[in-house]
């Protein structure tokens, strides 16, 4: 079986305008689809600001250095997965981030079924177990939102990232904020502004 602890913690809406803005300047020198030398430049530096809004995002800074790998997911708005667990490679980070990815618990998040956005992820510890084995009683940490599915296949593996993303994001409590806006009305004559006041009410 598998076994996973994971935890999920909101990126406050400015870091994720910078991420935006990020991920809009690596799609566009993408695009341009040249191999010259100044569209080469502006790929690695569109690349290396995403790097740092990543990092920064993640409560870091990117010429910090750290063991942990940091992925930001595709095709699900600004969340991001951190890898902290010791010794884990970009390769293995990529597995489970293309497995949040396609995870129903991110696609569908618990607030009104919308897709989960701003949302990092943090895999702490990840292991195979047994089918009789328990992570409790081996002296795991059991502290943090856990996991685990049996059987050792893939699926399995992808039912486990489901449930623990599913038991993070609800031991990270998540709340229904009513959108407020700020606008302003400007009106030629005072006809238009009891116009205004009949539309808003």
């Amino acid at each position: 079986g598998h076994w996973l602890k994971m935890s999920a913690t909101p990126i406050s809406p400015e870091r994720c305008a910078v991420l935006r803005t990020a991920q809009a300047a690596v799609h566009a020198s993408n695009r341009s689809g040249t191999a010259s030398d100044s569209d080469s430049d502006l790929r690695m530096e569109s690349g290396r600001h995403l790097e740092e809004a990543v990092a920064h995002a993640c409560g870091s800074d990117v010429n910090t250095k750290t063991s942990d790998q940091r992925v930001l997911l595709n095709g699900s708005g600004t969340n991001i997965l951190e890898d902290k667990r010791v010794g884990t490679t970009a390769e293995q980070a990529t597995l489970f981030a293309s497995l949040l990815e396609s995870s129903i618990a991110v696609k569908r998040g618990l607030l009104c079924s919308l897709p989960l956005d701003g949302v990092r992820f943090t895999l702490h510890q990840y292991k195979k177990i047994s089918d009789n084995e328990s992570e409790i009683a081996n002296g795991e940490d059991s502290t943090g939102p856990t996991a685990g599915s049996r059987g050792g296949s893939d699926e399995q593996l992808r039912l486990g990232v489901q449930r623990v993303v599913h038991a993070a994001c609800i031991s990270a409590t998540p709340c229904l904020i009513e959108p407020l806006y700020d606008v302003e009305v400007v009106c030629g004559t005072e006809d238009d502004v009891v116009d205004v006041y009949h539309t808003l009410s």
